[in-house]
């Protein structure tokens, strides 16, 4: 594999959240800039370029919100201020962009937004403008090789007939030129191997055919899974799961100090360094907490923690980048 200049600094600050509000702001805009340009086809006007405003999400504070006008002011979005007194704006780009989600759904939730504002022949038009931005998004073509791809399911309140907490699986990837990007997010009953399995395939089917490492946590039977689609490919437990569950089963006396000791593992430049950081953290704690408790019960645990040691040392910096860019 030759080597490839990587951007490290780009992933220095990478925040997830971040990621997710920026694709809702995406979303939101154009969602909007649909709603105006149905509006004109029904009512005399021209545009009058944007203002920006804030929106408050449940992701946190969307920042600069570009809303576009008309020349008179007449135009008003429906879309942000109706919903969010429901169950939020957020949710329904979420529920948009997910697959799974079927049309009828959408244009009912867009049917509930509108309906008392348009005309039914403009709700149709905004609803299918909608769709093909949907179709062009979950359907988009991906780049062949990716450092690495990180899969992670967040449970969400969303609405079907009643308010449900159901899973949401992010996929996440870092390209080689060290930028990262949502490669997709996926609604799902429940977060097992079978989903994590569609996703995927799903990926895979779009384009990704070498990630070189993928990274998700310890969903049963997930890296049976990933070597099934990407036999070529590492897995690797994600890191940053396995210090939340130190956290969760240490007493609250050490945990800034066993935080720190676990830390030193996943920071070294080498796969020597790190068994050495593994065996004096193994050494110093397991007199004190069991094997279960470390989450360490056998060497093969912390190999799979650190397969990223296995690609080439710059892109490891990348990697490391990452994982120690999110405050444990």
């Amino acid at each position: 594999m030759e080597n490839t200049d990587i951007n490290i600094s780009a992933l220095e600050n990478i925040d997830i959240d971040k990621l997710l509000r920026n694709a809702i702001k995406e979303r939101i805009e154009k969602l909007i800039e649909i709603e105006l340009n149905a509006y004109l086809e029904e009512n005399p006007g021209i545009k009058n370029g944007k203002y920006k405003r804030d929106l408050k999400t449940k992701y946190g504070e969307i920042k600069q919100l570009n809303i576009p006008r008309d020349r008179e002011s007449n135009f008003h979005t429906q879309i942000i201020e109706p919903y969010n007194r429901s169950i939020g704006m957020e949710d329904l780009i979420v529920s948009m962009y997910s697959n799974g989600i079927s049309t009828r759904r959408i244009a009912g939730i867009l049917e509930d937004i509108l309906g008392n504002k348009y005309s039914k022949s403009t709700v149709s038009r905004i609803t299918d403008l909608t769709m093909e931005e949907v179709y062009k998004f979950i359907n988009r073509p991906l780049d062949k090789r990716y450092i690495a791809v990180f899969l992670d399911g967040l449970f969400f309140y969303l609405r079907r007939g009643n308010v449900d907490k159901e899973p949401v699986i992010f996929a996440l990837g870092i390209k080689e030129t060290g930028e990262y990007e949502l490669l997709g997010f996926y609604l799902t009953v429940k977060e097992s191997h079978n989903a994590y399995k569609d996703v995927l395939e799903d990926l895979y089917n779009r384009g990704l055919k070498e990630p070189l490492l993928i990274v998700a946590d310890g969903i049963k039977n997930l890296d049976e899974e990933v070597m099934e689609i990407y036999p070529g490919s590492e897995f690797q437990l994600c890191t940053i799961h396995y210090a939340r569950g130190l956290k969760s089963n240490v007493r609250e006396k050490d945990i800034e100090e066993i935080t720190i000791d676990a830390n030193k593992m996943f920071k070294c430049d080498n796969k020597e360094e790190a068994i050495i950081r593994f065996n004096d953290f193994k050494y110093k704690w397991e007199n004190k907490y069991s094997a279960p408790h470390l989450h360490l019960d056998t060497l093969n645990d912390i190999v799979r923690l650190m397969k990223s040691f296995i690609l080439l040392y710059l892109h490891r910096q990348t990697l490391s980048s990452y994982f120690c860019s999110i405050s444990l």
